[in-house]
C-alpha cells in the first residue's frame, strides 16, 4: 500500500516538472493560460456573488497581463544570455 503511494506522488512530480519545463519554453503561453483561466474564475465568481460584470475591470486585467507579459519577456531574454554566455566558455 506504502509503495503504491510513493508511485503516485513520483508520477505527480514528474507531471509538474513537466509543466515548469513546458512553461519554461513557451513563456507567453503561460501568461495566456494563466490570463484565460483567472478571467473565467474571476468572471464566474463576480457574477455570482454580485450578480453583474463590470466591463471597467478589463483595464485592469490588460493592464495586469502587459505586465506579465513583460516579466516573461525579461525571464525569456535572461535565460537565453545564460545559455549564451555557457556557451561561449
Amino acid at each position: 500500500m506504502m509503495k503504491e503511494n510513493v508511485a503516485e506522488v513520483r508520477g505527480m512530480k514528474s507531471f509538474w516538472n513537466q509543466i515548469n519545463d513546458y512553461f519554461e519554453q513557451h513563456p507567453y503561453q503561460e501568461v495566456f493560460i494563466l490570463a484565460i483561466v483567472g478571467s473565467i474564475l474571476g468572471i464566474t465568481i463576480e457574477y455570482l456573488v454580485n450578480g453583474d460584470f463590470l466591463i471597467e475591470n478589463i483595464w485592469t486585467f490588460l493592464f495586469l497581463n502587459l505586465g506579465f507579459l513583460y516579466q516573461a519577456y525579461r525571464k525569456q531574454k535572461r535565460t537565453k544570455e545564460k545559455k549564451n554566455s555557457v556557451q561561449k566558455k
